[in-house]
């Protein structure tokens, strides 16, 4: 019985049993987890709502929309090619 305990409690056989001080160190990681959890979810939620208000007052511009930075990446890349092409065939 006392194998399985120690199975279910997440100890491997043959390891030491924790001490105390092990014991409540691995409590104390746990909660600290959990109020860092908290604590980012907060500031998430805060940013946004900040940054929503920014944007509807006007003194901060919206993200740019994926399709249009698709697009932008694109005409970069086609204008880099071609001046690339124009220096090549100038070379020539």
């Amino acid at each position: 019985m006392h194998i399985a305990d120690e199975i279910l409690a997440g100890n491997r056989l043959g390891d030491p049993t924790p001490t105390p001080s092990e014991i409540l160190r691995k409590e104390e990681e746990r909660e600290w987890k959990d109020q860092e959890k908290v604590l980012e979810n907060w500031s998430t939620k805060t940013n946004k709502e900040l940054n929503l208000s920014l944007e509807l007052a006007g003194i901060k511009a919206p993200p740019p929309k994926p399709h249009l930075r698709d697009r932008a990446v694109l005409s970069l890349i086609q204008m880099v090619y071609r001046k690339f092409m124009q220096a090549k065939k100038s070379q020539s």
